[in-house]
């Protein structure tokens, strides 16, 4: 009932050919921080008439309430009436800063990372599973320092406190960090373009969806830590 009951209220409300208004979007914290809040002055260049509302959690965004009309999550999204894409990847390394390093020494395996103090997120308040990055490489992960931010994490290695695992969109042009173990630890996330199908005729909204998959195709190449 509430679900049809908005969609009669869109009917009054909007149009599918007006060409701007707002659209919500939601992302992970990190993801709309650093990354997307950036690249948003193009978007506004080539659609002067879009407002964006920026959404950061790090729990599940429902778009079938209507708490977002765009969703880019790392794990695929399930839900009624929604349409989901994937839209691109990206990949984690390791990172810490030279001087940690020269301190602790540089590890040469896996193995040798028990010998280093580890950044990770705090498990049992983890609501997202897919963030366990660094779970995908080392069992139980023996961190010294935890954070449900990955931004907090993020600055804890930029500081020199230890290891983490970040995306390349996060770490990968900041020149205070080094990757570590470079060729063995390697972990890969998809990117999911989701919106609810009641909003697909909004010329807005496809507009906003339009610039998001082709910036993501674009940055490929660094998104990967190819470049």
């Amino acid at each position: 009932m509430e679900e049809h009951a908005h969609s009669i209220a869109l009917e009054f409300t909007e149009t599918s050919a007006a060409p701007g208004g707002i659209v919500r979007l939601a992302t992970m914290e990190a993801l709309g921080s650093l990354y997307l809040a950036p690249r948003m002055a193009q978007l506004y260049k080539e659609q002067p008439s879009v407002r964006i509302e920026l959404v950061t959690a790090s729990h599940w965004i429902n778009l079938s309430k209507r708490e977002a009309d765009i969703l880019i999550s790392f794990p695929k999204p399930q839900g009624r009436r929604i349409e989901v894409t994937k839209i691109g990847e990206f990949a984690l390394h390791l990172y810490a800063t030279p001087a940690y390093l020269k301190e602790r020494g540089i590890p040469e395996t896996i193995d040798d990372l028990k010998q280093h103090r580890l950044i990770d997120y705090i498990d049992e308040l983890v609501q997202i599973s897919a963030v366990r990055w660094l779970s995908d490489m080392i069992n139980e992960p023996p961190a010294d320092f935890r954070s449900t931010s990955l931004v907090a994490q993020y600055n804890a290695a930029a500081g020199g406190l230890g290891i983490a695992m970040l995306p390349t969109f996060v770490a990968g042009h900041d020149k205070r960090l080094v990757r570590v173990l470079e060729d063995e630890v390697v972990v890969k996330r998809d990117f999911w373009l989701t919106v609810h199908q009641d909003l697909l005729h909004l010329v807005r909204v496809r507009e906003v969806m339009a610039y998001l998959t082709r910036l993501i195709e674009e940055d490929r190449t660094f998104l990967l830590g190819e470049a």
